[in-house]
């Protein structure tokens, strides 16, 4: 089966979005968005809207609404730049933003029932921790779309997994628990590959 890509994933590394339907970036694969339309971004094209100075953010939040248009990533992101809202932006596409965050984390939260019980035990084994564990951890109000990435933040920095969750609690984002524990992007997105395998194999 061709690997996958989902652009989901790269939105939620620096924004928190949702990342358990979503692989890292290499090379040799393509992101390949398929929802109600289909879309498909290759790492040379992603890297080239990074270096014309678009942001993840930006490049995340156009591909979400190229799902729903048949306007490329490009051609939202220049439409973008141009008045600087993203709701006008949605508007000018015919695009309901509130919507579809909400299809999206409707998908994400219905993928982690349906299979939380598996989740709980990969988690538990990649961090060497009992599902009782992972368990407490999210009556801390810490939850699945959060401790997969925070796991693999801990294992790669060796930074105890209750560390990360506290500086969560604490108001810090994704980018600046990775700051103050060193962790490296790349290594990072690799280990989430990695768990992303694991999570889509329950499928």
């Amino acid at each position: 089966m061709k690997k996958k890509l989902f652009i989901v994933l790269i939105g939620m590394f620096f924004t928190y979005i949702s990342i358990t339907t979503a692989t890292a970036i290499t090379k040799e694969n393509h992101i390949n968005v398929e929802e109600e339309g289909h879309l498909q971004l290759t790492y040379e094209e992603f890297q080239k809207l990074l270096k014309q100075g678009y942001t993840v953010h930006e490049i995340v939040k156009a591909a979400h609404i190229s799902l729903y248009t048949n306007k490329g990533i490009e051609y939202i992101l220049r439409f973008y730049k141009k008045n600087g809202s993203w709701q006008e932006t949605a508007n000018h596409f015919g695009v309901d933003l509130e919507k579809l965050k909400t299809d999206q984390m409707r998908k994400t939260k219905r993928l982690n029932r349906q299979h939380k019980e598996k989740i709980i035990t990969i988690l538990a084994n990649y961090t060497s921790r009992t599902p009782e564990e992972i368990n407490d951890y999210l009556k801390q109000d810490a939850d699945l779309h959060f401790l997969i990435v925070a796991a693999a933040i801990s294992k790669t920095t060796n930074t105890d997994l209750p560390v990360i969750i506290q500086y969560n609690k604490e108001g810090m984002s994704f980018h600046e628990i990775m700051k103050t524990v060193h962790a490296n992007q790349k290594i990072v997105f690799r280990e989430v590959k990695i768990l992303h395998q694991k999570i889509k194999n329950i499928e």
